[in-house]
């Protein structure tokens, strides 16, 4: 099972302080130590890309499901 942050989220209404990096990557604000605040890389990803790239892995799977759920896209996947 894999999940990613979804592009078609509107990061702007429920992520505070994030920075936006291009189109579908941002820093997101974590882990705050010492009144400061680390960033976290993320790729916002688009409809069909996660499949895109599992399709040119070098592993026999099957994918078994895609969704979109809470934001995410999510794959459910085998290994043959």
């Amino acid at each position: 099972f894999l999940e990613v942050w979804a592009h078609e989220q509107s990061i702007k209404n429920t992520k505070k302080n994030i920075t936006v990096l291009s189109d579908q990557d941002i820093f997101v604000p974590f882990n705050k130590q010492n009144d400061t605040y680390n960033n976290r890389y993320y790729h916002m990803f688009k409809k069909g890309e996660l499949e895109k790239i599992l399709n040119v892995i070098d592993i026999p799977h099957k994918i078994i499901d895609n969704f979109y759920e809470k934001d995410n896209w999510c794959v459910i996947l085998q290994k043959l």
